[in-house]
């Protein structure tokens, strides 16, 4: 028989009802409705700088909000905005469940003991995640104070052991066998609340109980709203069909938690099913921590751009320096030239705090291969060729590395000495002279041993030309100036002559032996090196504008391209500031502008503070006229190397770094 057209509008209409309330039991599920509530229930900085955070996101009604993005969560630290390197994450997190028995006297009766340890035991075989945390206590007669018989663990076979062991107790007289769980479920929450170690992380109760057998008014009351106001909700197992009044579920309902009756047909594990999908789900976000400096971090993970803030820290101990050391070459290595020669540098961390590098720097004999390498990512071992245009001579050479980490700290040096064994040319054979002997050429020295009169061919020979041309002006010259020695204008050319010829003299002494030295102190990796001086000496960060050169490749350094001079004036030396932008300072004094200013011996000269990444040096003169202060308050251990030097060499140098 054909359906009527109003007959079949019913059914549509009841199909489209069914759709839309399974749609909506899906979306209530999941968790549907804006964020209301974040808690950070935990930040893990055991990897730091590396940082991971753990967050719930709940709706109005307490239920996990899902399918957030990285449009709907951002994280601060310090109040500073951070990127995420991983997540969010939807995940499960860990629980700690204190499982209550309610020992009363029905609680022996029948099989209810056993359904209560079945029902334990499921948990922790069947639900239990390895970092959830299980506590047992029990609740015997009118006692007030809870019987520990578990303190929390993750080991589940503690739990078995446990429920294997207990048996509720008995008594001859029923009304001393009568519960009263309010005060001891009080004394639970308490603890609960303040146990070691759980942070944010959800906590719950779980009580298993026939009934509430004895209790004053309004005390179930009190005790849900107190589990409510704490954020740790009581879930209720009846092991009875019988509930006086309701008072069980009423306490689960109005605590945050739920109620299971096992005598229905709902099951333990649909219960713990609930549980699950209530407390379990969370974000997980990783990030790397901007900040190497040691303090209490907060943490803030915003919803929407900071409508909704959930607020979490973590604390960092004093972070030490990276500590690096040479695997090869050995000390006291011998080395020749080859392609496969490297230096292999290992970097520690001897605080955990393992970070990545931003630059290692080689330097040989104080001298830094350019350029450095940057943004190492192959862990904590660093390879650098080995630079052979930098080894000068065969002997002794020092080989330093310095590393510097993403929170812009430096390390201390390491460094081996090793020997370069250079391979040896054989020098030119000079041709022998040759001459003719008897129409035959022959060496010269061959003719004479042999007694011959040697006789040359006819050829220009420059030597034997210029000599008498030489000796002939001589004598002119020498002949002028004594008919001549008494006339002003003579004796004026050759006044000037001989000052000539004694600043010449002067100049081409001052070349082959220092005039001065500066000595490295702080603010770089050479420290102690002593910088010889042969004149006036332009420093600074440019090549092009000076001659002795500090921090050259560093865009950041406070040093000037030409930063200062030191002026060599014949009997003693002087410094002049070259209108530095971070200034010259002599003995802790700033020098005034383009004003030069006299040095002697052990004067300190700081291009720039050394505190804000200058350098400071230690003048001593070649021959001291002011006498030298006899210290060096600089032991080998000091070291400050935020900085590297690049020494400018003169040709032909033996011997020292020259200027």
């Amino acid at each position: 028989m054909p359906y009527s057209r109003s007959v079949k509008a019913v059914f549509v209409l009841l199909f489209l009802f069914a759709l839309v309330a399974t749609v909506g039991t899906q979306v209530r599920a999941q968790g549907s409705g804006p964020v209301t509530e974040v808690i950070v229930t935990t930040v893990d900085a055991s990897q730091f700088p590396v940082v991971t955070v753990y967050a719930r996101t709940l709706n109005a009604a307490g239920e996990p909000v899902s399918g957030l993005t990285t449009a709907n969560l951002q994280l601060q630290e310090n109040g500073r905005r951070v990127e995420l390197t991983r997540g969010p994450v939807a995940g499960e997190g860990p629980l700690w469940v204190h499982f209550v028995i309610d020992a009363g006297l029905r609680m022996g009766q029948a099989d209810r003991w056993n359904q209560t340890r079945e029902a334990i035991r499921q948990f922790a075989q069947n639900w239990k995640q390895p970092d959830d945390y299980i506590a047992i206590s029990a609740i015997e007669g009118s006692n007030p104070t809870p019987v520990p018989l578990l303190e929390f663990t993750k080991n589940a076979s503690d739990v078995t052991a446990v429920l294997d062991s207990y048996r509720p107790p008995t008594c001859a007289n029923a009304n001393d066998c009568l519960s009263a769980p309010i005060k001891p479920l009080g004394e639970i929450l308490t603890n609960l609340d303040r146990e070691s170690g759980s942070g944010n992380q959800p906590k719950l109760v779980v009580l298993f109980t026939s009934e509430l057998e004895k209790f004053d008014q309004g005390e179930p009351a009190t005790l849900a709203s107190n589990a409510e106001r704490l954020g740790i909700p009581i879930y209720a197992v009846l092991v009875t069909s019988r509930d006086n009044a309701g008072r069980v579920a009423d306490l689960a309902v109005n605590s945050g938690g739920q109620a299971l009756n096992l005598a229905g047909p709902a099951s333990a594990d649909d219960f713990y099913r609930t549980i699950a999908a209530r407390w379990r789900p969370l974000y997980e976000m990783v990030y790397r921590s901007p900040d190497g400096l040691a303090s209490t971090r907060p943490v803030e993970v915003m919803v929407d751009d900071g409508r909704v803030i959930g607020l979490g820290e973590y604390s960092i101990d004093q972070i030490d320096l990276p500590r690096v050391t040479i695997e090869s070459p050995a000390e006291n290595a011998r080395i020749t030239p080859d392609a496969t020669t490297q230096v292999v540098a290992k970097v520690v961390f001897t605080d955990n705090y393992t970070r990545n590098l931003q630059r290692a720097t080689l330097t040989v004999n104080g001298d830094p291969v350019d350029p450095s390498l940057t943004n190492i990512t192959n862990g904590n071992e660093i390879t650098f060729p080995f630079p052979w245009d930098l080894v000068e001579e065969a002997g002794e050479v020092t080989l330093s590395v310095v590393v510097k980490d993403e929170f812009n700290l430096d390390s201390r040096p390491a460094s081996v000495k090793v020997t370069a064994v250079l391979p040896t040319v054989a020098a030119p054979t000079e041709e022998p002279e040759v001459v003719m002997v008897d129409g035959t050429a022959v060496p010269r020295a061959t003719a004479v041993v042999e007694g011959q009169n040697p006789v040359v061919e006819p050829g220009t020979n420059w030597s034997d030309i210029l000599l008498p041309i030489s000796i002939v002006l001589l004598a002119v010259a020498m002949i002028a100036v004594v008919l001549t020695r008494n006339r002003g204008p003579v004796m004026a050319v050759r006044q000037t002559v001989n000052k000539q010829i004694d600043r010449i003299t002067k100049r081409i002494e001052r070349q082959s032996n220092p005039r001065a030295y500066l000595t490295v102190l702080e603010g770089d990796v050479s420290v102690g090196k002593k910088l010889e001086i042969y004149g006036t000496t332009t420093i600074g960060r440019a090549k092009q504008d000076a001659e002795l050169l500090f921090q050259q490749h560093d865009d950041t350094s406070p040093i000037s391209r030409r930063h200062c001079t030191i002026i060599d004036e014949e009997d003693h030396f002087m410094i002049r500031d070259e209108d530095s932008a971070n200034g010259t300072f002599l003995n802790g004094v700033r020098l005034e502008s383009m004003v030069p200013r006299e040095l002697q011996d052990g004067d300190e000269i700081e291009l720039a503070r050394v505190e804000r990444g200058g350098v400071k040096l230690q003048f001593e003169s070649a021959t001291p006229s002011y006498g030298g202060y006899g210290r060096d308050p600089y032991t080998a251990d000091t070291f400050d190397s935020g900085r590297s030097t690049r020494v400018v060499r003169r040709p032909n140098q033996s011997g020292g770094d020259r200027f």
